[in-house]
Order: structure tokens, then C-alpha cells, then sequence
């Protein structure tokens, strides 16, 4: 089987326009991929973007919790040293309140001891 100058022409002329489908037919999906791709792109931002959004939102709240937390300490320290210096007032006041009482209790017996011995003065 022989082919003449004709059917070369007509073959090549075949494999040409076969050529040129396959080449817009690449050309085609090559746009589809690139297309693709940039959608992906434009998620994988968007994506990176409420991440870096959500990582932010929850360093603000881990702040505003550690504020939360070094005033409610504060606080506690505050009243801590408040209740330190009412017990110490308060100590301070029952020595002086034992003191006195002592004091009293000490009268008493030498005011016994006065009263017994002039009685004991008196029937002798």
C-alpha cells in the first residue's frame, strides 16, 4: 500500500487539525487547572485568614483572662493583708482588755486579802 503525494497532504492535514484539537483541548484544561488553582489559592487565604482571626480573638480572651485573674489576685492579696491588720487591731485589743482584767483580778484578791485580814483583826 502506497500513498501518494495527495494522501500525504490529506494525512497530514488530518494529524495537523487532530494537533490543533489536542493542543485547544490543553490549552482548555491548562485555563480549567489554572482556574482550579487559583480557587484553591483564594480558600487556602481565606482560610489562613479566619485562622489567624480566630488566633487572635482567642489570644485577646487568654489576655483579658489573665487580667481577670491578676485583679481578682490582687484583690485577694488586698484583702488578705486587710484581715491581717483587724486581726492584729483585734489582738491588740483583747491583750489590753486581759491586761485590765488582770488588773482587776489582782484588786480583787488584795482586796480580799485586805478584808480578811480585818476581819480575822476584828474577832481576835
Amino acid at each position: 500500500m502506497r500513498f501518494d503525494d495527495g494522501q500525504y497532504q490529506q494525512e497530514i492535514a488530518v494529524l495537523q487539525e487532530k494537533l490543533r484539537a489536542s493542543v485547544q483541548k490543553l490549552e482548555e484544561y491548562e485555563a480549567r487547572l489554572r482556574g482550579q488553582d487559583e480557587q484553591a489559592q483564594k480558600v487556602l487565604l481565606e482560610y489562613q485568614a479566619r485562622l489567624e482571626e480566630s488566633e487572635e480573638r482567642l489570644r485577646r480572651q487568654q489576655d483579658d483572662k489573665d487580667l481577670q485573674m491578676k485583679s481578682i489576685i490582687s484583690r485577694l492579696m488586698s484583702v488578705e493583708e486587710e484581715l491581717k491588720k483587724d486581726h492584729s487591731d483585734m489582738q491588740a485589743v483583747v491583750d489590753s482588755k486581759q491586761k485590765i482584767i488582770d488588773a482587776q483580778v489582782c484588786l480583787v484578791c488584795r482586796n480580799m486579802l485586805t478584808n480578811r485580814k480585818h476581819f480575822l483583826c476584828r474577832w481576835h
